[in-house]
């Protein structure tokens, strides 16, 4: 009887632990995506039909592409800009392309994106 309640308590103990777990790694993944702000320009906006924005984690390596609704969009000052959710944990490369009806452009240069750290959580001390 003593050992059938030890062996119930055991099995307790490690499905709260993998519940903990669980969480722990479902916030972990949900933290990491950030928002972030893409700013351009284009020189000749009346040709451009819309934008593609294209992320990846490596330079030059472009995955996924989003493509940006070009009539939502409404240059300030000449500047063109859109939050786009990046991994926050990783630094992300980004690079745009202009597209009308007829061409598409080159790759616009690249910038790199990172996450700030922000200020770390507090410390507390234990016996």
């Amino acid at each position: 009887m003593i050992d059938d309640r030890k062996e119930m308590e055991m099995r307790s103990r490690i499905r709260l632990l993998l519940a903990a777990v669980t969480l722990g790694l479902l916030a972990a993944s949900v933290s990491a995506a950030e928002m972030t702000t893409l700013r351009w320009t284009h020189p000749t906006p009346s040709q451009v039909a819309g934008f593609r924005v294209f992320v990846g984690y490596s330079s030059e390596n472009y995955e996924p592409e989003f493509e940006v609704d070009f009539a939502g969009l409404t240059p300030i000052n000449g500047i063109y800009q859109v939050s786009i959710e990046i991994d926050g944990s990783k630094p992300a490369y980004v690079a745009l392309r202009a597209y009308n009806s007829q061409e598409t452009s080159d790759l616009s240069n690249e910038r790199i994106y990172t996450i700030p750290l922000g200020i770390p959580g507090r410390p507390r001390l234990t016996n």
